[in-house]
C-alpha cells in the first residue's frame, strides 16, 4: 500500500521542486561553482545566475508516467579536472533524485558552460 502512495506523490511533483532539490545537490558537488543559463553560447553571457533565476539552468522534462529527465548547465572552477567533475556531479545528482522521487529520474545530463 505504501508503495501505491509514494508513487501516486512522485507523479505530482512539481518541476519547481525538482530544480530546488537538484540545485541544492549539485552545488554539494566539489568543482561546481554556479549555473549559466541554458542560452548562454548563443548570448555569448557566461554570468552565474542568481538563486531566484536557476530555472534558466536547470531544465527538467516530465513524462506521462511521473518520470523526469534533468539537463543541468554548470559552471566550473578552474582548479579542477572538468570530465570527473562533471561526470561526478550527473553521479550524484541521479542517485539523489531517484532516493528522493523513488527511481523516476530516467538520467541526468550536465554541460559545462564555462570556467570561472
Amino acid at each position: 500500500m505504501e508503495n501505491t502512495e509514494a508513487k501516486k506523490v512522485n507523479q505530482n511533483v512539481s518541476v519547481k521542486e525538482i530544480i530546488e532539490a537538484t540545485y541544492e545537490k549539485s552545488l554539494e558537488c566539489y568543482g561546481i561553482v554556479g549555473f549559466a543559463r541554458s542560452d548562454a553560447q548563443l548570448r555569448n553571457d557566461y554570468s552565474p545566475l542568481k538563486p531566484e533565476k536557476i530555472h534558466h539552468g536547470i531544465q527538467v522534462m516530465k513524462f506521462a508516467n511521473g518520470d523526469f529527465d534533468v539537463t543541468l548547465y554548470v559552471l566550473l572552477s578552474a582548479e579542477v579536472k572538468l570530465t570527473e567533475t562533471i561526470f561526478e556531479c550527473k553521479k550524484i545528482v541521479h542517485y539523489f533524485l531517484n532516493k528522493k522521487y523513488n527511481n523516476h529520474c530516467r538520467k541526468v545530463n550536465v554541460y559545462a558552460m564555462g570556467v570561472k
